[in-house]
């Protein structure tokens, strides 16, 4: 079987998901996808996998180069890139199956509305199905007009097993945060309440804080928070290995696979109420603490609350992020895929 990846950025979680359908499936893989975002230069090596950079194709040839694969199913990285919707279009106008993933939550913005109306124009001639990320934006597919059967779920899945791997160690006291350092992660606001608490609230807790962005040059290493560049996968994992917990203050988060894989590493999280993926990884007081999004004091208060609890209830806390974390594997993210194409089940 072939399937075509037409992507845009490529991430960790993705590149594990098509290598685990071409070591399980045997399928035929194609990816084409964007260059790398300087806030996050992922590298990827992956066996048996053909990959080629839009960038290297000039006029018709990345549409002639994608017919000419014939693929049997082809996953598009939503409906923004004009050149990925033509090379859909004419694929399904063939009979091939298209897929597109969703992971915009719907607002009722005046664009998603009329995106709604327009639907049979705009999107329905391009995709077959849509493969969405969570509830909310369930709810945006429906009103494009696609009907239940033609809507899959769980459309990111984190390297379960990867992360896994550190799930035993010990937690110190240590929370970590993970993205960019971009205003609508709410870094800001994370750095800013944590340099407030006092050494009583704080409780001998530090704060990492690892990635990229225009804001990096405000994230300065103090006594009790420590600014870190991006890290590589690899790299990342064994530096929050005996780490606490894992806090994702988002003041807007589609839906954040990161907290999945903190989850699957045995960590409490602390997400705000914006990050998406905590309708999955997250049960306020089971496994850590939802805060509102954009709300300083609740921040606080949450991180307080936390810092208090025993090292006993935390680890409880951790170990019940493994349990959800397992809700999103990969092989079920490729059983999803792989049942839209006739008998292949």
């Amino acid at each position: 079987m072939k399937v075509l990846f037409l992507y845009t950025q490529l991430a960790g979680y993705f590149s594990n998901c098509i290598e685990f359908l071409y070591k399980t499936h045997g399928a035929d893989i194609k990816v084409i996808y964007y260059p790398q975002h300087a806030s996050a230069p992922f590298k990827f090596e992956l066996t048996g996998v053909s990959m080629m950079s839009k960038t290297a194709f000039l006029g018709n040839q990345l549409e002639e180069h994608c017919l000419s694969f014939a693929p049997d199913l082809v996953y598009v990285a939503g409906w923004v890139d004009k050149d990925y919707k033509k090379i859909a279009r004419r694929l399904k106008e063939r009979g091939t199956i298209v897929v597109s993933g969703l992971d915009n939550v719907w607002k009722g913005t005046l664009r998603q509305r009329l995106a709604c109306i327009f639907s049979k124009a705009l999107i329905k001639p391009y995709f077959t199905y849509l493969w969405v990320a969570g509830h909310r934006q369930y709810q945006f597919a429906r009103r494009l007009g696609y009907s239940k059967e033609y809507i899959l779920t769980g459309l990111y899945s984190a390297d379960v097993e990867k992360f896994m791997k550190v799930s035993r160690h010990a937690l110190q006291r240590r929370l970590i945060y993970v993205g960019r350092f971009e205003k609508v992660k709410g870094i800001e606001a994370l750095y800013d309440v944590f340099s407030s608490l006092t050494a009583e609230e704080r409780k001998g807790w530090t704060l990492d804080i690892i990635g990229n962005g225009t804001l990096s040059e405000l994230m300065l290493s103090t006594s009790t928070i420590r600014s870190h560049a991006f890290m590589q996968p690899n790299d990342l994992i064994q530096f929050v290995a005996d780490a606490g917990g894992f806090i994702l203050p988002s003041i807007d988060e589609p839906w954040g696979v990161v907290a999945q894989e903190f989850a699957a590493a045995g960590k409490p999280l602390l997400l705000s109420s914006e990050v998406n993926s905590g309708e999955e990884y997250l049960i306020h007081g089971y496994n850590g603490y939802l805060f509102k999004s954009g709300d300083n004091e609740d921040l606080k208060a949450k991180l307080i609350k936390f810092f208090a609890l025993d090292d006993e209830t935390r680890r409880a806390m951790g170990n019940r992020s493994v349990e959800l974390a397992r809700r999103g594997e990969p092989k079920y993210w490729a059983a999803k895929l792989l049942s839209l194409v006739p008998n292949q089940n």
